[in-house]
């Protein structure tokens, strides 16, 4: 999957810098978001781009900072794990002590995701594990040292996922188009052994 930066108005923001992108590569962004899997000739024909012209509006996009990222959506729960999400804003933090708390948590075996953000939360953690019993203790030991910096903490254990097309990044979207196209939390768990984690390992 790729990592799309907010579209608006034909434009990009990134660091505060305007990206100009036009309907085409908003086009090819739609694609690669839904499903990366799919040939840069099925792109093609879909977005009515020759192949070549799609490695290379790809490649600039990369280069320009509109695609930052490229990720592996994992399915947690088939994996056996329960994934708990938390999301904390600070008071009397200095920097320093900002950065040692992310560290804090990027650390952790058990985190999978930290975002940090300026609005109603200032810091998210995406937390899995096997046994809840684990998330409870290792939260116990965070609030021994960081409890004092924490105006509101809000925990929730969530079960499922529901993921929606980007179609706002085409000119006229369709509006059964924002239907869900993946879910995760669904379904049986999946046998898995050492070689299929290295595997999602280096695919992550």
């Amino acid at each position: 999957m790729f990592k799309i930066v907010k579209n608006l108005n034909n434009k990009c923001i990134m660091n505060n810098i305007m990206i100009k992108v036009d309907l085409k590569d908003r086009k090819i962004l739609y694609e690669l978001d839904l499903d990366s899997r799919q040939s840069l000739t099925k792109i093609g024909k879909k977005v009515g781009l020759h192949k070549n012209v799609v490695v290379y509006r790809i490649k600039r996009l990369i280069e320009k900072g509109v695609i930052i990222n490229f990720y592996t959506v994992i399915d947690s729960f088939k994996l056996g794990y329960n994934s708990l999400r938390f999301y904390l804003i600070f008071r009397h933090i200095t920097p320093e002590i900002r950065k040692e708390m992310v560290d804090y948590f990027v650390n952790n075996k058990h985190t999978w995701w930290v975002g940090s953000f300026e609005g109603s939360y200032d810091l998210a953690v995406l937390f899995w594990v096997k046994e809840l019993q684990d998330f409870y203790i290792f939260w116990e030991e965070t609030l021994k040292k960081y409890r004092h910096y924490f105006q509101i903490q809000s925990v929730c254990n969530y079960v499922q996922l529901q993921l929606f097309r980007n179609s706002f990044l085409l000119d006229e979207p369709n509006k059964t188009d924002r239907e869900k196209f993946e879910i995760t939390g669904g379904g049986r768990k999946v046998k898995t052994n050492e070689l299929d984690f290295k595997i999602l390992e280096i695919l992550s």
